[in-house]
């Protein structure tokens, strides 16, 4: 399996030892290339761009100081969004701002198999803050059940809709039911 590390400071580093001690082929990347060059010398694949990095491997594990760090790897030119593909999984092990969070998660989605136009517009909505009813909650809550019960009598698992299908209660619960889906995010927001 092909995995990459971006960002070999204490944690990337070790990471990626520990990777190439099981056996994997690593692909490394720094900003400071003497940091990838060192652990090019014990086996792991020296990229030359972030993008390089994520095109030719299933796992990428990030672990860049900040989110100033983390958004520039992204965004530079043949940075991380140039080098998504479908199939390929990002894990942000790094130290990100919560107000950056929502930013960074849309545009992975935009640049993943997830990507659409619905997923574009409605991610703009959440973005700004906008949870005007588009589709009620509760509407999506039934369909959700439906979708589990059906799943179930086939023995099919379905462990994202559960999941959804909880959250979605719980909203619910908390007297989102007639609101937009999108506004879940209000209730991690209520005390």
């Amino acid at each position: 399996m092909e995995v990459g590390i971006i960002g070999l400071g204490i944690m990337g580093r070790a990471m990626a030892r520990s990777l190439l001690r099981a056996g994997l082929r690593v692909w490394v990347w720094n900003r400071t290339r003497s940091k990838a060059e060192a652990l090019a010398q014990e086996g792991a694949i020296l990229a030359e761009t972030p993008g390089e990095l994520v095109e030719n491997v299933k796992i990428v594990g990030i672990a860049l100081a900040n989110h100033e760090v983390t958004r520039e790897v992204f965004y530079r030119e043949e940075g991380v969004l140039e080098g998504i593909h479908k199939g390929v999984y990002i894990v942000d092990h790094g130290t990100n701002s919560p107000e950056w969070a929502p930013e960074f998660f849309m545009d992975a989605l935009l640049h993943s198999a997830m990507a659409s136009p619905y997923i574009k517009i409605k991610g703009e909505k959440i973005l700004k803050q906008d949870f005007s009813k588009q589709f009620a909650l509760s509407l999506t809550t039934k369909d959700l059940r439906l979708i589990i019960e059906e799943v179930l009598k086939h023995r099919f698992p379905s462990f994202l809709g559960s999941v959804c299908y909880d959250v979605y209660q719980q909203a619910e619960i908390k007297g989102l039911g007639d609101v937009d889906l999108s506004a879940v995010k209000k209730m991690y927001e209520k005390k």
